[in-house]
């Protein structure tokens, strides 16, 4: 942890002094503490090199349409009008007020219930918001480009020597990721992107918003559900628990609606296909890293390097798919 850094930006953004900082060890991708101060409590985040000031402006829109539908997500902290984001030895960082919530709930049938009734509100509230997004995440969930990708690092002579030791697990990847392809003509809306349990907002057991409004992107909610429930209804890592999946589908569908373009009725089918996609193609993002090392954030304490972390996280969630595909009946 920086202290200095986080000193700056209590300075900056007007926090006041900082009474403590907590890291928190969860995230993949940004750095996030939790800061207390002689004036509140605040959020503050370190954010990933592949974002810019644009990611921070579409989260204050996407964060004040919620909040205006009864519905909580994280305000940013303006570092004076109109300006949100800082940056700090190149690094952009933004603050958002803290919203007290309830700490270390866990997963379970009755909690990922909860989830996804809000994830369908969530959908339900995003589909009447004015934003066009200033930014996306280059490649997102744009899971062929991310097979393409895949391939030229793959076969490149840059990475020949770590090839070697993954061409089984390529193929596996490239070759059943094809068969769960999301039709193209499916209407596009404002999604979450990253609906993990930890970004939901419980107090008292019920959700009342959500966390982490940095990858809100205009594609279709079946790819909110295929990585919620992917997350949601993992359990020992690699196996899928298909009833925590029939009753989060149940209460989603409490909630919102899935269509096809021209007003038919998405069934479950698709549901299970995008589940599936979301795993391989988090399987193939976590391969791309094994080789480039650029992107996740690297567990030092539990990984020798980010390659054998990536790895070893390509690994788990390619057995992960299997056992789903089995739980569906597929294998």
């Amino acid at each position: 942890m920086n202290q200095t850094e986080l000193n700056q930006i209590a300075e900056i953004y007007g926090l006041g002094r900082i009474q403590s900082a907590v890291k928190n060890e969860k995230g993949l991708v940004n750095d996030t503490y939790y800061l207390k101060t002689d004036r509140g409590h605040f959020m503050a985040q370190k954010l990933n090199p592949i974002f810019t000031e644009a990611v921070v402006e579409d989260h204050d829109v996407v964060a004040r349409h919620l909040l205006l539908n009864d519905f909580l997500a994280p305000k940013i902290v303006e570092v004076r009008d109109n300006v949100l984001s800082a940056r700090i030895s190149g690094a952009l960082w933004k603050v958002c007020y803290y919203i007290p919530h309830d700490e270390d709930v866990k997963v379970s049938d009755k909690t990922v219930v909860e989830a996804a009734a809000a994830l369908g509100r969530f959908h339900g509230i995003m589909g009447c918001c004015p934003l066009q997004p200033k930014f996306k995440i280059p490649n997102f969930h744009e899971t062929r480009k991310i097979i393409e990708k895949l391939s030229r690092v793959f076969l490149s002579e840059e990475y020949a020597e770590k090839a070697m030791w993954v061409t089984e697990i390529y193929h596996d990847i490239v070759g059943s990721i094809t068969k769960h392809y999301l039709p193209t003509d499916l209407s596009p809306t404002l999604i979450h992107g990253d609906p993990k349990f930890d970004n939901f907002l419980f107090r008292d057991g019920e959700v009342v918003g959500m966390f982490d409004l940095d990858t809100v992107m205009l594609g279709h909610e079946l790819l909110d559900l295929g990585d919620a429930f992917r997350s949601w209804c993992r359990e020992s890592k690699t196996e899928f628990n298909l009833n925590r999946f029939n009753l989060a589908l149940k209460a989603y569908r409490s909630k919102h609606n899935l269509w096809w373009r021209g007003g038919k009725l998405i069934g479950d089918d698709l549901v299970k296909d995008a589940v599936a996609l979301i795993t391989l193609e988090l399987a193939a993002r976590y391969l791309i890293d094994y080789f480039e090392e650029t992107y996740f954030d690297w567990k030092k304490y539990k990984y020798r390097s980010r390659a054998e972390q990536n790895l070893s996280r390509t690994k788990r969630y390619l057995a992960y798919y299997h056992n789903m595909q089995k739980a569906f009946g597929m294998e």
